[in-house]
């Protein structure tokens, strides 16, 4: 079932910054009411919107089903896409201080007012990251330099301002002229070292070490992700796994959950595995998984829709029934990610069950794509717009899970995702894209591009997996992709790894160096050696095999 809000949620104002912020209260709580503030906006624009859910489809055959997304079809149309977000954010650019500001308008412009409504501009670590990260992607599909110089912009920001010289890991939001702003009366979200914050500061550095194999770059990285996993990780038998939050000084870690969990898999576990191919951080990557199959999904039996979010340090759910739908998609996604690392057939099942679970309770039928939020406990969908990062994770879960399984439901729900999300919410005027529709794709809310939860991330990964995904696991076509290279006094061999796939099926086809081709490559290992000196551009072409079952 669909649910209307309470009479008192939708007498409750939009954006009170300094009531929500104000005060001691869960994290979690205060993330709630940011959310409800927007559902009480789109619901009283659009009210009477109960309806029932589709059931259970158990049994359905989707084979005869044809892709009509053009974007599937010829995932070369992800490029113009990128490089229409990644345009956009660089008029929230600060020439005076560095840095990106946070709020930011429909146009691209700073603003005064914005995510939480402060009467000044500020600038988060989420936002420094998130933008690095977008701004690395859009050059590595296009190769323009322009794109390069902006994420590095964002990380050298991050390196001067966000790192906490006295405990270490990263402050979460600072003034526009870089000064510390956490003990700020209006931020006591960020009182706290959160593990959302500390996990996405890793996410844009990660990114471009992955373009340029910078060791400036990789030092931060690693120091960043050094302070979560002493800080942070609970390695008592039994319980492991990231803690939620702790003390602004690292003290008192406590609390588990989807946040410290999956979020850490997308923003740093995944992409360690992949760039540096070790033992260790291919087992956090792992463990992490484990983690959702032995403690998120196991709930799902217990709930009515999707799965517990919130639990204590033990592990035990709290009694909540908070639960964003994109967060049960971003799991099933991470799950099809460890599968193609270690093909444990317990991923794949718990993929498939979180996948079907939002298809048979909190999916739109008629319009496509996910609903927004619901209540684990009761089994309703409590809002049924379209939210811009939820139809990401439902486009992404459903292609790997398409490749995993050859099932077309999951392709159905890709497709016909990407369908909504393109012609709803890209914003083709203006660049980038709207946070949020109703179930039909109009646009109701306050047109607000940047703000503490929004920044590039999102709109630009959505484009990095449609070129990738779209053509390595669905067409089976080749990419080409760029990396940016320092001089190195000897001569290196790099080994490339753009995504999670099937052991032996992704090869590199052709390798340029500053334009000329060179044969110094080995294919299959996706290695590539540099001779002594080299400094420039690395243009790789991807192919991929066919895997025999």
């Amino acid at each position: 079932m669909i649910e209307t809000l309470p009479a008192d949620i939708l007498k409750m104002p939009w954006r009170q910054p300094r009531n929500i912020f104000h005060g001691q209260g869960d994290i979690h709580m205060k993330m709630k009411i940011l959310a409800l503030f927007g559902i009480a906006v789109l619901l009283a624009a659009c009210p009477g919107r109960e309806a029932e859910v589709s059931g259970k489809t158990s049994g359905v055959s989707f084979e005869d089903y044809t892709v009509a997304s053009t974007y599937l079809l010829d995932p070369d149309k992800a490029v113009p896409y990128m490089r229409l977000c990644a345009d956009f954010w660089k008029r929230s650019y600060d020439s005076a201080h560095g840095g990106f500001f946070t709020n930011v308008a429909e146009d691209g412009t700073p603003q005064d007012k914005g995510g939480i409504g402060l009467s000044e501009n500020f600038k988060t670590t989420l936002t420094q990251s998130r933008n690095a990260y977008g701004f690395v992607r859009a050059y590595m599909v296009t190769g323009d330099r322009t794109y390069l110089d902006y994420a590095r912009k964002a990380v050298d920001f991050l390196a001067a301002h966000a790192w906490d010289k006295t405990h270490g890991g990263f402050h979460s939001v600072m003034y526009a002229d870089g000064r510390n702003a956490d003990q700020d009366a209006r931020f006591d979200l960020y009182h706290i070292k959160w593990s959302f914050t500390q996990h996405y500061a890793l996410l844009g550095i990660a990114a471009l070490y992955d373009a340029t194999r910078s060791d400036q770059v990789r030092t931060f990285l690693l120091q960043g992700r050094e302070a979560i996993d002493t800080r942070l990780w609970d390695s008592r038998p039994g319980v492991e796994g990231y803690f939620d939050k702790a003390a602004y000084d690292w003290s008192s870690p406590s609390d588990k959950g989807f946040t410290p969990t999956v979020d850490g898999i997308t923003t740093h576990g995944e992409a360690l595995h992949l760039l540096f191919q070790e033992d260790a951080y291919t087992a956090r990557f792992l463990a992490l998984a484990d983690d959702i199959i032995d403690h998120l999904v196991p709930t799902v039996a217990e709930r009515k829709l999707g799965f517990a979010e919130s639990f204590d340090s033990t592990w035990q759910p709290k009694n909540d029934g908070f639960l964003f739908i994109g967060h049960v998609l971003k799991s099933a996604w991470c799950l099809g990610r460890a599968y193609l690392v270690d093909p444990k057939p317990a991923y794949r099942e718990a993929a498939e069950l979180l996948m079907k679970e939002v298809w048979e309770k909190a999916w739109d039928k008629e319009n496509g794509g996910p609903y927004n939020l619901g209540d684990s406990q009761r089994g309703v969908v409590t809002d049924n717009n379209k939210n811009w990062w939820t139809l990401e994770q439902a486009i992404n879960a459903g292609l790997i899970l398409y490749y995993i399984t050859g099932d077309k439901l999951y392709l159905k729900m890709a497709d016909e995702t990407v369908n909504f999300y393109m012609e709803h919410l890209v914003d083709w005027e203006h660049g980038d894209v709207y946070q949020e529709s109703d179930n039909a794709g109009i646009i109701h809310t306050t047109p607000v591009k940047g703000d503490i939860w929004k920044a590039a991330y999102h709109s630009l990964e959505t484009g990095w997996f449609l070129y990738l995904y779209g053509h390595l696991y669905l067409n089976r076509t080749p990419v080409t992709l760029y990396y940016w290279l320092e001089r190195a006094a000897t001569e290196q061999t790099i080994t490339l790894n753009p995504l999670t796939i099937r052991d032996g099926t992704l090869r590199i086809q052709s390798v340029a160096l500053n334009g000329k081709p060179t044969a110094e490559f080995d294919g299959a290992a996706r290695r590539v050696t540099l001779p002594a000196g080299f400094t420039g551009e690395l243009k790789v072409t991807f192919a991929v095999a066919e895997h025999n079952e």
